[in-house]
């Protein structure tokens, strides 16, 4: 799979690290939909499919778990990858996150090797699923 055709949906309520992910992106070739407000992200995914999903858990209006849980009750059919990130959980709620289908968690700040990381890792689970190439780009 081409990652220039991946779509990823990054949503932080803080800029920086939106702008920091989003950059991350790029330059692995993912195209990326940086957004502010969780509650703007479910629209965005019923106009736009996306392939990976990299959420902070502590947002206003709904958190980072309420927000994976609406996307995929409004279309269960879609599997996304998913990166929970956050600053203030504790080891129990990192658990029940990853139990609950979120396929990576990292701690804020976020380490962009790691970032970089679990992105190869979505990217050949990608590949492998469909049997194509996938000429990555290192981050």
């Amino acid at each position: 799979m081409n990652p220039k055709l991946i779509k990823a949906l990054v949503v932080d309520d803080d800029r920086p690290t939106l702008l920091i992910i989003g950059k991350a992106l790029e330059s692995m070739g993912i195209i990326p939909i940086l957004c502010s407000s969780p509650v703007h992200a479910v629209q965005i995914v019923a106009d736009n499919p996306i392939e990976i999903l990299i959420t902070d858990f502590q947002m206003p209006e709904m958190n980072g778990a309420e927000l994976i849980d609406t996307l995929d009750k409004s279309n269960p059919d879609k599997k996304r990858a998913t990166i929970m990130t956050s600053g203030v959980v504790s080891l129990p709620q990192i658990n029940k996150f990853l139990e609950s289908g979120v396929d990576y968690f990292l701690p804020k700040p976020v380490n962009l090797r790691e970032l970089c990381l679990y992105l190869k890792r979505i990217l050949e689970a990608k590949k492998s699923g469909n049997g194509e190439s996938n000429d990555q780009r290192l981050c």
